[in-house]
């Protein structure tokens, strides 16, 4: 991490050195952090190959790619909802048990981690549903923003105007083609729907 001019003419001050020191160890620890991301995802990668059954691996394909619910699944398949929950219940064990040690080195060990929570970290294998009151919320302020009604925005997203309404209630989900489409519409990043942040 380069100093600017401005940090150049105070280095001589402790508390700007000190400053540019935290923010070296924090533009690393990202950086690190990343690499763990990357590699996670690899490995995430291989269970789901190896690990998981043919069928198994079509479960995950359905609901935490494609963003099927479990119900739609079943429906589908031509197998009752309880039969695809037991499924997916050994499949987050069996990802979890390969990944735990991983996901520990990355994320501490406090708080559980779920089979579904780790791939979507990961960020870019099998994507789970995001679920988050914030992101409804930043939802209703980009389309209120720009004074869009659900109608012009089922036009022009191609998401109908029942899901737009789910979307922008609290503790809805939407999938990951959904966020792609609003992202694209609205002209912001993922980022910004999911955390805030550009």
């Amino acid at each position: 991490m380069e100093l600017d001019n401005n940090e150049l003419q105070g280095f001589y001050d402790r508390k700007v050195f000190n400053d540019w020191q935290k923010r070296s160890r924090e533009a690393e620890r990202e950086e690190l952090l990343l690499k763990r991301k990357e590699e996670l995802n690899s490995l995430v990668k291989k269970v789901i190959k190896q690990e998981l059954s043919p069928y198994d691996r079509r479960l995950v394909e359905l609901h935490w790619y494609k963003g099927m619910s479990k119900s739609e699944i079943a429906l589908m398949l031509g197998v009752d909802r309880s039969t695809v929950h037991r499924h997916f219940t050994a499949i987050n064990d069996t990802v979890y048990e390969k990944l735990k040690y991983a996901v520990e080195l990355i994320y501490g060990s406090g708080g559980s981690m779920t089979a579904e929570k780790i791939i979507y970290e990961t960020g870019k294998t099998y994507t789970s549903h995001i679920n988050s009151d914030e992101i409804s919320k930043r939802l209703r302020s980009l389309r209120a923003s720009g004074c869009f009604t659900f109608e012009l925005l089922s036009d022009k997203t191609g998401i109908c105007q029942l899901r737009l309404r789910q979307m922008e209630k609290r503790g809805s989900t939407l999938t990951v083609a959904e966020l792609k489409k609003l992202t694209d519409f609205y002209k912001v990043s993922t980022n910004y729907i999911i955390f805030g942040t550009e």
